[in-house]
């Protein structure tokens, strides 16, 4: 089923990750002009300053309808969230630029059959957003503009294909993770309401104190105190991320330092540390199994795409005209 409110939200939030670009077709060797409307200059090709304006109309009217229009004056660690916002749209108008040039350099063509249909898509279901197609046809966002982002986004969407297609190329690399890369552990924890009460348990169980025997007296989670703090077997994803990354950071039998949370105070003791392999060998099934190697590819992906966007700014030749941008 189309669900027009979650179309509308996806296109607003393409902008902070692949913007349409309206760049001047140069080639990356030549010296485009500078001119009055130059927002940035990519390897010689030319980001007009028309696609920030275009980009932050969007973004303002999706925080304005969430916030309130005095969100862009709020300060943020010495900067007003209208500065921080301008800078990510600049900086995303760049990467796009960068991935769109990577991207075209394999070949890759954008089906326009699929952007037209996209498109239709789209306008089927604004068709009776009377306010929100009032406000495209006021600040000139027209078919070009969204099919051109449409295209922006099939663009990207082939970026991250190809660095996870080099990924899953490296099967010695996968084969060592399937055999080393904690998927879930079995541990134990102790919660208290206080820091002082959590050094006293800690200073017990370095005196060589029995863990679930401390469990039972002082932990505060009664799902788990009764069975020694055991909380059995958990994947990545499902604890709080302080209690996640130091569960999974533990060796087994290893005893962690306090860790707080917005429950309390924990110590964790990790029981058993189970790999791909291990599941295997234990019989489960191949759609868990594929879901864990799943799970380390998405998890290489995103480092991988990360790299491969540090190589392209690396290599590239980027000028910045930030100072255009009136505020």
């Amino acid at each position: 089923m189309f669900n027009k409110k979650n179309w509308v939200a996806a296109l607003v939030m393409l902008l902070l990750v692949a913007l349409v670009s309206g760049c001047s077709p140069q080639g990356a060797n030549s010296s485009p002009e500078i001119t009055e409307d130059t927002l940035a200059v990519v390897n010689g090709k030319t980001i007009p300053i028309s696609d920030y304006t275009n980009s932050f109309a969007l973004v303002e009217k999706s925080y304005n309808d969430l916030y309130g229009d005095s969100i862009w004056t709020q300060d943020i660690n010495g900067r007003t969230v209208k500065q921080i916002i301008k800078d990510e749209i600049v900086n995303t108008l760049v990467i796009e630029e960068l991935i769109k040039s990577f991207v075209e350099e394999t070949g890759f063509v954008v089906d326009e059959e699929k952007v037209t249909q996209t498109y239709q898509d789209f306008q089927d279901a604004i068709a009776e957003e009377a306010e929100l197609k009032t406000f495209y046809a006021d600040h000139n966002l027209d078919e070009v503009f969204f099919k051109e982002e449409i295209r922006t986004q099939m663009i990207a969407e082939e970026f991250r294909r190809l660095v996870t297609e080099d990924v899953r190329a490296d099967e010695t690399k996968l084969e060592e993770l399937y055999n080393t890369y904690s998927i879930q552990v079995n541990a134990s924890h102790i919660l208290v309401e206080d820091e002082a009460t959590a050094n006293d348990v800690l200073e017990k169980i370095n005196a060589g104190g029995d863990f679930a025997e401390l469990a039972a007296e002082y932990s505060k989670d009664p799902g788990s105190a009764a069975n020694g703090g055991n909380l059995g077997y958990f994947p990545r994803g499902v604890m709080v991320p302080e209690f996640e990354d130091i569960a999974f950071s533990l060796g087994v039998g290893e005893v962690s330092g306090i860790v707080e949370s917005q429950f309390g105070y924990h110590i964790i003791e990790v029981e058993d540390i189970q790999t791909i392999r291990d599941i295997e060998d234990g019989g489960a099934n191949e759609e868990e199994i594929t879901y864990y190697k799943d799970l380390i590819v998405n998890n290489l992906s995103e480092d991988a795409y990360n790299a491969k966007l540090d190589e392209l700014f690396a290599s590239a030749d980027i000028q910045k005209f930030v100072e255009k941008i009136s505020e």
